[in-house]
Order: structure tokens, then C-alpha cells, then sequence
């Protein structure tokens, strides 16, 4: 079988690449003194750190290795589709100087500061468990790579993942996540971006070649997959990442936030410009490994085609993309959790207390993920199933907000509505039977609820100091 173990000399490169890295999160964790400094880097986030992790995040276990797989199964309509999380991505970078000016720390925070205290509780329960599923399907991925991989068990895998993730986390929060990844970036780029597609369409006979080989109905951008999953994973998609906590904690944490716009546009361009070479190099996939999964396309190639060392460093850049958005997803939920719940159960704890029990809840939140990933065991699954969720549930008031900056949601309004759309689009996705994306019920849903229900409390409150006519 192709998937047999790494030599010796690379699986040693790994280790020590592995190793290096959490090295220098303990070592950068020294800075950390108190919970700013641990979920939002103290706000000093220079604009090289801050693209830099964006783009790492951004190249998780989604762009690695679920989009991999949608490739196979629809082709260039992929793109389309994935395209979506570009589109919500520059949506966040056009309120990008708004957040940053707001003084919040976590974008339930800035839903207090649009909404009041009772929309934070809600975006923040809602938060925790999009975050849940995102972090789960980063820990899936590392189990898929090491078991085809031939590294160890699918179970093993996810569980060392889940424990490197943490030890990246738990040191130095997001100091140390923003410092790690930015360092890996530059391996995930050189390696994952550039040396793959040219190896992949070399090998498989150039770009012609794979064209003549390939499915024309996968050649298209729009005709792979059926229409309604199209536009409903694009819109869910859109929403999501318009109001993405990890890329929204960056902003938050952005030492500058004059030119903060410009970085996450600049972050949002290059993200879709590394990202398009990548996933059209996985239409090699049928060609140079028939009988394998696409799911670890990226590895593979590396495998195949890399000398020893080097290859050692590919398959290292490989788990850096998986490791650069579990780490900073974990640090994400931990700053919800640490600034918009914890406080409200526990008002009265001093930074020591609250840097240690923000620690703590890495660890514990790492540890559900890894359950989580064992149940589901498939990274499109976990991934998508909280995507339409959380974009229906969380984005529409903002988005209201700012079309209509004028008209006030009243903080209970915006809670009930929140619940209420997470609910029922979740419920609706999880029925195999429906047909239709849950987002195409939510977003409609949610909005005429915000719309009727402020309205009729306009009409329920007479403005003070106003004659009621007979």
C-alpha cells in the first residue's frame, strides 16, 4: 500500500519541527501576565504578525484537507462555493475599523456594545459551539493524516493532535499562537502553496493533461454539484466568516487600528490567491494516486515526489496548516468563554485566577473537541454542520445595524431571535430528509422576526413625553 509509514529521517524531522514550535510558545508565553494578554496579545499585534496568523488560520483543516475532498466529489465548483468564506472575509474587513475602535475583545463583546449585555450571552453560547465543531474538525483531520499516513490509528491521531493543539494554546494564549503561526505560514506557503501544484501538475503531465483527463462537468465552476448546495454552502459561508471570532479576535487584537482595514483586505486577497493553486492541484488526484483519499492530497504528494528531509519538511508544513487554525480556534473559544461567561459566574476573580482558569478551559475545551471528533470522524461533516448556524443566528442584527444604523434592536429582541434562528437552522440541517440548506429558513426567518418584533415594541412604548390623541 502507498500509504506505509515515513522513514525514519523524516518522521525525525517532524518531531523536532513539532517540538521547535511548541518551544517557542512556552518561550513567548513569558510575556503573558495577565487574561488581555493571553486572549488578545495586549491589543500590540504589528500588521506583519496579524496578516500572517489570519493567513494561517484561514489554512486549517477545511482548506488542507476538506476542500481536498470536495474537489473530488464536485471539482472546480468548489471553488465557487469556497469562495464564500473569502466574500465574508472581506465583509469583516469593511467593519474591520469599526470593531477595532468598539474596544472589544471577542465579537460577543461587540454584539454587547451594538446590542447590550442579553445579545452577548446569546452570540456567546452560539459562538461556543460553532468554535466546537470548528476545533473538532481540525483534531479529525490530524486522525485522517496519521491513519492513511500509516503514522498510527485514526483514534490515536486525533488524540495527539488534540494534545499538540493545546500545548500550543495553553502556554501563551494568543501571544504565542499569533507568533507560531506566523512562523508556520511561511513553511505552509512554501510548501503547500508553491512546491505541491507544481509537483502535482508536473507529474501528472501538465495542466492540458489533467484538463483532457478530467470530468468536463468537474472543469466547470457552477455545474459539480447541485445547485441549492452551491448557493446555500456559499451564503452560510458568507455569513460565517462575516462575523468570524478567530479572524475578529485578530482584529480586536490589532496594535494598530488605522491601517487595520487595510491588513484584513490584504490577509482576505492573499488568501484566496494561495488558496486556488492549491485546490486545482487536487484534479491530480485521479491520476497520480487513483485508490487513495483526497482527503490527504497535499501529503501525498509530498510523499511521493519530495527526497527525505525536505519530504520530512512538506508533511511538517502539512500539520502546521492543521495546527495553526486548531490552536487558534482553541484560543478563540477560550477568549469567549474567559471574557463574556466567565465573568458573569465568577466577578470578583483577579488576573491570576482568571489567567489560570482561561488555561484550564483550554484544556477542558480541547478535550470535548477531541470527543466530538471521535463521534463524527469526518472534517466536512463537523466543519459544515455549525457553519450555516452560526453566519443565520449571529450576522443579520449586525448587518441590520448597519444598514439601518438608526433603528434599534432591543438587547432582548436580538437574544430571542439569536436563539431562535440557531435552533431552528441547525435542526433543519441535521434532517437528511429536507431539502434545502437550513440557512435558505434562517435568514428569512431571523430577519422578520428582528424586524417585526422591534416594530411591535415601538408600538407597545410610547416615547416618553409624548400626548397619546384621542
Amino acid at each position: 500500500m502507498f500509504t506505509s509509514g515515513l522513514g525514519s529521517v523524516d518522521i525525525a524531522v517532524l518531531i523536532l519541527y513539532i517540538a521547535a514550535i511548541i518551544s517557542i510558545g512556552f518561550i513567548v508565553s513569558r510575556r503573558v501576565k495577565t487574561v488581555k494578554d493571553f486572549t488578545s496579545a495586549g491589543q500590540s499585534l504589528s500588521p506583519l504578525v496579524m496578516i500572517a496568523s489570519c493567513l494561517a488560520t484561514f489554512f486549517g483543516a477545511f482548506a488542507g484537507s476538506g476542500a481536498m475532498e470536495m474537489i473530488g466529489q464536485f471539482g472546480l465548483t468548489t471553488l465557487t462555493i469556497l469562495l464564500g468564506a473569502n466574500v465574508g472575509w472581506f465583509v469583516m474587513a469593511l467593519m474591520a475599523g469599526k470593531m477595532r475602535k468598539s474596544g472589544a475583545l471577542t465579537y460577543p463583546a461587540y454584539i454587547r456594545r451594538l446590542f447590550g449585555a442579553k445579545a452577548q450571552a446569546a452570540s456567546s453560547m452560539i459562538s461556543v459551539v460553532y468554535l466546537m465543531g470548528q476545533i473538532a474538525g481540525q483534531f479529525v483531520a490530524c486522525g485522517t493524516m496519521a491513519h492513511l499516513l500509516g503514522l498510527c490509528s485514526f483514534q490515536t491521531g486525533i488524540v495527539a493532535g488534540g494534545i499538540i493543539m493545546i500545548l500550543l494554546s495553553v502556554s501563551g494564549g494568543l501571544s504565542s499562537v499569533t507568533i507560531t503561526d506566523s512562523i508556520q505560514q511561511i513553511f505552509i506557503t512554501i510548501m503547500c502553496v508553491i512546491v505541491v501544484p507544481i509537483l502535482a501538475f508536473s507529474n501528472a503531465g501538465g495542466l492540458k493533461a489533467v484538463a483532457a483527463a478530467t470530468d468536463p462537468v468537474k472543469m466547470s465552476l457552477f455545474q459539480g454539484a447541485p445547485s441549492g448546495y452551491v448557493i446555500g454552502t456559499f451564503l452560510s459561508l458568507v455569513l460565517a466568516y462575516s462575523c468570524e471570532p478567530s479572524f475578529a479576535q485578530r482584529i480586536f487584537a490589532a496594535k494598530d487600528e488605522k491601517s487595520v482595514v487595510k491588513e484584513t483586505m490584504f490577509a482576505c486577497l492573499l488568501g484566496f490567491l494561495f488558496t486556488v493553486p492549491m485546490w486545482g492541484a487536487a484534479l491530480t488526484m485521479p491520476i497520480l494516486f487513483p485508490e487513495e483519499s483526497s482527503l490527504v492530497f497535499l501529503p501525498l504528494v509530498m510523499k511521493a515526489f519530495l527526497p527525505p528531509v525536505l519530504r520530512g519538511l512538506g508533511i511538517a508544513a502539512f500539520i502546521s496548516l492543521l495546527l495553526t487554525t486548531g490552536n487558534a480556534l482553541l484560543v478563540s473559544e477560550t477568549s469567549v468563554i474567559s471574557n463574556d461567561i466567565l465573568p458573569r459566574i465568577w466577578p470578583d476573580a483577579d488576573e491570576r485566577q482568571g489567567l489560570l482558569i482561561s488555561r484550564g478551559v483550554v484544556v477542558v475545551l480541547g478535550g470535548l473537541a477531541v470527543i466530538l471528533g471521535l463521534y463524527f470522524q469526518s472534517v466536512c461533516a463537523v466543519m459544515l454542520l455549525f457553519v450555516g448556524m452560526y453566519g443565520a443566528s449571529i450576522f443579520p442584527p449586525v448587518l441590520l445595524s448597519v444598514v439601518f444604523p438608526k433603528h434599534e434592536l432591543r438587547s432582548e429582541t436580538v437574544a430571542l431571535c439569536m436563539g431562535i434562528t440557531a435552533v431552528l437552522t441547525l435542526t433543519l440541517d441535521l434532517i437528511p430528509a429536507f431539502p434545502a440548506e437550513g440557512i435558505f429558513i434562517g435568514v428569512p426567518v431571523h430577519l422578520i422576526l428582528l424586524l417585526g418584533l422591534s416594530k411591535a415594541e415601538s408600538w407597545r412604548i410610547e416615547p416618553a413625553g409624548e400626548e397619546v390623541q384621542v
